[in-house]
């Protein structure tokens, strides 16, 4: 091939497969992500929460392996590799726009489930002999999150494990020490006298706005990931039309 602007082309589909690369490589990077720093997070939803992580690893390690075919079959001008990596390109961007579907429509679902399971957790099984999973969940969130119940820390009022504490003089119900804004040894059952020195000692933010905005930022980032690199594939689709059409014409650089 001599036209330059075949040339041009094979150059442009090479540096769209980079730019690809490197975006499929964030791909990859937050589905472990998510999957890893979410493991907490994904005891108290259902497989939901694991399945888009999955999905996600999928695809960008898929489209992290592509792109290198994308940049190989346009160096080595073959219209076969060409061709293989145009049809792989598509059923990605396929899945794509299936993954990105998927997050949006269960965005609500996953955020109502997490406030549904939470309660149950606090109310009836954290610490609990056979719940250690969600107890060491609970605390992480509440650690991490900086919060304190579902809702604000008058959830554990009724829970079994407030029922569970020997009876101090306290204000406000009795929590786990992962509520405590200096955790400490049974800092969450020692003895509280006023409003502001409960209100000092303890979280005062419900847990559920604070993962609800961490499921919503995830979701977010993962759908402009998707989004971006998905106009970036139309586009190296294109080119690769473009190049498979003039190399079978047989011009030559």
């Amino acid at each position: 091939m001599q036209g330059c602007g075949n040339t041009f082309m094979k150059h442009l589909l090479f540096i769209f497969n980079f730019i690809i690369w490197i975006f499929g490589g964030a791909i990859l990077g937050l589905a472990i992500w998510l999957r890893v720093d979410g493991n907490s997070l994904g005891v108290l939803v259902d497989e939901s929460w694991y399945v888009a992580s999955y999905i996600m690893m999928g695809i960008g390690g898929f489209i992290f392996l592509l792109s290198f075919l994308g940049c190989f079959g346009a160096l080595r001008e073959s219209p076969c590799l060409l061709g293989t990596y145009f049809a792989c390109l598509l059923v990605v961007f396929i899945s794509e726009i299936a993954g990105a579907i998927y997050a949006g429509v269960n965005r609500e679902r996953i955020e109502a489930e997490v406030k549904t399971r939470l309660t149950i957790d606090i109310n009836e099984k954290y610490n609990e002999k056979g719940f250690n999973a969600i107890t060491q969940a609970v605390d992480y969130i509440q650690t991490n999150f900086k919060c304190c119940g579902v809702t604000s820390p008058d959830n554990w009022k009724d829970s079994k494990f407030a029922a569970s504490v020997t009876a101090v003089t306290i204000y406000g119900p009795p929590v786990p020490d992962s509520c405590c804004v200096t955790p400490s040894r049974d800092c969450g059952i020692k003895t509280r006298a006023t409003e502001q020195q409960y209100n000092a000692t303890i979280y005062q933010q419900g847990c559920y706005p604070r993962m609800e905005q961490a499921i919503d930022q995830s979701l977010t980032i993962a759908i402009i990931i998707l989004s971006t690199i998905a106009v970036l594939q139309v586009i190296g689709m294109t080119l690769a039309m473009a190049l498979i059409v003039a190399i079978r014409r047989g011009n030559t650089v």
